[in-house]
């Protein structure tokens, strides 16, 4: 896992997801809201209306899913994750701000809705009318709901949710690298993900192991095949007798290995920081 940066210009952005088409969206959400509270029915969401979101934030996450960064354009889609789970924040359902994209086993066959906090204490839902208000105050509302994420910054979004300290890091606020490690299994031929001695890292790996499975063999396993590339790389880049142009070809792969874009680029970090590599 990566720490991730959102381009908060309206360019952009989803043009439903900005101005007076985020306030639209939003009076969709209470009318769902109150439609609910009548029923005594869960809130029926539609997923089209998140579903324009994906493309930017694939973008934002260089095509893989932001929590195991493993590549998802060849065998799955991917899917708009509520970072807040929208059945626990309903209010955050539409809230551009709330959304990675992650792989459907990291989203839907791990997370779904699952969300712990520290200490058990949740950021407060709104207070809402005890009835749907009709316009203009429908509007109102809807606009104190919005978050439009082109017209904020990552700063007022932390101070808006602070009120809650959740295990999980959203990859947009929090930069997740510091916490973590990769210990190498060579018999198993497996990399595991372990937490460092910073402040609060065992919370947050415990969370990305029983919440995200990011320790699941197939992503142990895989971790390893990567490690080894790099490992034979740096083996061979430490040969004094190295020529010249191989060494600049390895350094050019180093690079390439290091970059946001290329899966596991964390753990190729980190091993990079535990061999000295200065590329």
């Amino acid at each position: 896992m990566i720490k991730l940066s959102r381009v908060r210009i309206a360019a952009s952005m989803p043009s439903d997801f900005v101005s007076a088409r985020l306030v639209e969206k939003h009076e969709d959400l209470i009318d769902r809201f109150y439609l609910a509270r009548a029923n005594s029915t869960p809130i029926a969401y539609s997923s089209a209306k998140w579903k324009s979101a994906k493309a930017r934030l694939k973008r934002d996450a260089k095509d893989k899913c932001a929590y195991c960064e493993v590549p998802t354009a060849v065998v799955a889609h991917g899917d708009v994750e509520h970072f807040r789970p929208k059945n626990l924040y309903w209010w955050l359902a539409y809230t551009f701000d709330n959304y990675v994209f992650a792989c459907q086993i990291c989203n839907q066959t791990f997370k779904s809705d699952q969300f712990p906090v520290h200490g058990g204490i949740r950021l407060r839902p709104p207070r809402m009318p005890r009835q749907r208000p009709a316009a203009p105050g429908l509007a109102q509302l809807a606009k104190r709901l919005s978050l439009d994420a082109s017209s904020t910054t990552d700063a007022h979004i932390v101070s808006t949710w602070a009120g809650e300290r959740p295990d999980l890091l959203h990859p947009y606020l929090e930069d997740p690298e510091p916490l973590l490690r990769y210990e190498c299994d060579d018999a198993n031929k497996e990399v595991w993900l372990k937490a460092t001695s910073k402040r609060g890292a065992p919370r947050f790996v415990t969370a990305c192991n029983d919440v995200l499975g990011l320790n699941r063999e197939e992503l142990r396993k895989l971790r390893y095949q990567h490690y080894e590339t790099m490992l034979t790389f740096y083996e061979c880049y430490k040969d004094v007798n190295l020529q010249q142009a191989t060494k600049l070809r390895i350094e050019t792969e180093f690079r390439r290995l290091l970059s946001d874009d290329y899966p596991f680029a964390g753990m190729h970090r980190f091993f990079a920081r535990e061999w000295s590599l200065q590329i």
